[in-house]
């Protein structure tokens, strides 16, 4: 086994175990998600410049520290939180995802507003739902839930649409060179 290999393997751990804590609203998830991307390049699985790396790393600490400072996590335990649900943390994600893919295929520059999109209309599907009436929209108890809970799960889909659209375009050129 190659260390190339090693690094892609650590890789799709790290993307499949960011993207189960992102869908149980752990903290932890946007540094899981970094470490893949960071374990892709490295495998070369992936083609990315320096700055996009550092530009990441510097999003998913963000992510992590406004995680660990919100209300009702760390010293205030009195805050009032909007109930979390797991099926609404499997909605935006896979909205995330999908929208982040499509706006990846339209154009690269296009993936973190995409994700945002899917994420919201994500939940937007999810409060129409039985279980979903008790986030009332529109309302500020919806924007708060989507403003709580969705920046770590935008993260991690992001992230991992960007391994998949980057990998696919380069397997797309590494065989159109091949065929040359």
């Amino acid at each position: 086994m190659t260390t190339f290999a090693l690094y892609n393997i650590i890789g799709v751990a790290a993307a499949v175990g960011a993207t189960f804590l992102a869908l149980r609203a752990n903290s932890t998830s946007s540094v899981l998600a970094y470490i893949a991307l960071i374990m892709f390049f490295l495998g070369d699985t992936i083609w990315l410049d320096n700055s996009s790396i550092i530009i990441w790393g510097i999003i998913a600490c963000a992510v992590f520290i406004i995680d660990i400072s919100r209300p009702g996590e760390g010293g205030d335990k009195e805050a009032k939180h909007a109930p979390f649900s797991t099926l609404s943390a499997v909605y935006m994600f896979v909205g995330s995802l999908v929208l982040a893919l499509v706006a990846y295929a339209a154009d690269s520059h296009f993936i973190v507003p995409g994700a945002v999109v899917g994420a919201f209309l994500a939940l937007l599907a999810y409060v129409k739902t039985p279980q979903g009436t008790a986030i009332p929209f529109p309302g500020s108890e919806f924007f708060h839930y989507f403003c709580t809970y969705a920046l770590r799960i935008i993260l991690t889909a992001t992230i991992i649409a960007m391994v998949i659209g980057v990998a696919a375009t380069r397997h797309i050129i590494m065989q159109q060179l091949h065929d040359f």
